[in-house]
Order: C-alpha cells, then sequence, then structure tokens
C-alpha cells in the first residue's frame, strides 16, 4: 500500500488544484505511480477563514472531485494543510480540520527560526487532540527544530523529493528510524509529476518505506490487506 499523505487535488479549493481537469491529470499521476490513498490537504489559514465556512468550501470542492474519479484511481481522505497561527491551540472546532478519523492535525509552521512561543503552542495542540500534530513538509525544519518539535509530540512528514538525493536521505533517514516521521507526501500541486521518482525512494529506503506506509494507513484506520477503491 501507498499512501500520500499530502497533496492538494480538490478542485477549486485551492492554488493547488484550480480544475476538475488538473484534478483528473492529478489522480490519474497518482494511480498509475500506484498510489492506493491520498489524503486531500488544502490549505487552510485561521487568519484568513473561519473553520466552518473552510469546512463548507471543502465539501463542495471534494464533491466536484468525486465527479471526475474513475475506477481505480486513489482513495481520497480528507484533511487540511493547517497554517500555524498564534492561537491556534485555542481555536473552537479545531479537530475538524485533522485528516479523516485520525485525530491527527497536519501542521505547516513558519518556514525559518521556531521560538518557545511556537514550541509551547504545539505541544499544547498535541495535548489539545487525540492523535497529535503531524508536521508538514519537515524537510524545512532545521534538526534541532524538528527536535525540540519532537519532544513536543509532534511527529513529521516528509515529501517525496526530500529522499530523492543520496545527501538528504543520509538526513532524513535517521529520522524515520528514530520515529519522528511518520508519513510522506507528494505535496502535489498543479500537475507536475510529484511521483516521478517514488519508484526510486520506495528501493533507495530499503525495508524503511513499507512499514512507513503501513504506519500511514494505520493513522488513517485503513486495513492495509483490503483493496481501496476510489470514493
Amino acid at each position: 500500500m501507498i499512501v500520500d499523505f499530502h497533496a492538494h487535488v480538490l478542485p477549486g479549493m485551492d492554488s493547488g488544484c484550480p480544475s476538475r481537469i488538473v484534478a483528473i491529470r492529478q489522480m490519474l499521476m497518482a494511480k498509475h505511480a500506484n498510489v492506493d490513498v491520498i489524503v486531500a490537504a488544502p490549505e487552510f489559514d485561521p487568519a484568513k477563514m473561519p473553520v466552518r465556512e473552510f469546512l463548507e468550501k471543502r465539501e463542495i470542492c471534494a464533491q466536484h472531485l468525486e465527479t471526475v474519479l474513475q475506477s481505480g484511481m486513489p482513495r481520497v481522505v480528507l484533511g487540511a494543510e493547517v497554517l500555524w497561527h498564534a492561537g491556534l491551540e485555542g481555536l473552537e472546532e479545531l479537530e475538524r480540520l485533522c485528516v479523516g478519523t485520525s485525530g491527527q492535525l497536519l501542521l505547516r509552521m513558519p518556514e525559518g527560526g521556531i521560538d518557545t512561543v511556537m514550541a509551547d503552542s504545539v505541544e499544547r495542540l498535541c495535548g489539545r487532540l487525540e492523535n497529535g500534530v503531524l508536521l508538514a513538509n519537515a524537510e524545512h525544519l532545521e534538526p534541532e527544530q524538528a527536535a525540540m518539535l519532537y519532544r513536543c509530540g509532534a511527529h513529521g512528514e516528509l515529501s517525496f523529493s526530500a529522499l530523492e538525493h543520496r545527501g538528504d536521505r543520509e538526513k532524513y533517514v535517521p529520522w524515520i528510524q528514530n520515529g519522528f516521521v511518520t508519513a510522506l507526501g507528494s505535496n502535489l500541486r498543479g500537475d507536475a509529476h510529484a511521483y516521478r521518482k517514488l519508484r526510486k525512494i520506495q528501493h533507495r529506503l530499503d525495508g524503511l518505506f513499507e512499514p512507513l506506509m503501513i504506519l500511514s494507513a494505520g493513522m488513517l484506520g485503513l486495513n492495509t490487506e483490503s483493496s481501496i477503491a476510489a470514493v
């Protein structure tokens, strides 16, 4: 099973997927790459939109995607890529932004320095949410930042592209081995082929790839032994 834990595939939801035509191309690319499950994670900025308005829009866009899904395409699980904002841990209805029924929030931290205020916020988020925080595109974090947020209870999601090159893999494989990284994602936007290197990554990660995918599927409550159809 292959789980893509971070993609922008909902037509009209954000700039990552502007139309149904782009969505079809994205889903076909995922199908040809043998991806079984995609987490649709459109950007959510709590400073710009109420949670309820975002969820209503996401539901409409998910219905648009459903109209173009074909047999053999990956199953889609709804989530959100939530941008960190001061006070996020106190946001009403925050739990509704978690990925599927996982109780886990996909959170994007600001690029640059992570201060103690941000770390304390992440720790409180981990305490509030059933399964804590998954940090989107964790490769943007410096090692000391990743270690600090891991101590706060957060885990990380790496993009496929972060594992393409040997030097990067040598940096990030220990993050997988020590349990910090628990998911991989394409960060698919538009019709750029984010899956082109996926087979190479599977091979180069040796025995780490399959357990990581099983872990991701388990977080989503999916049975790895069953076939998964598009819904």
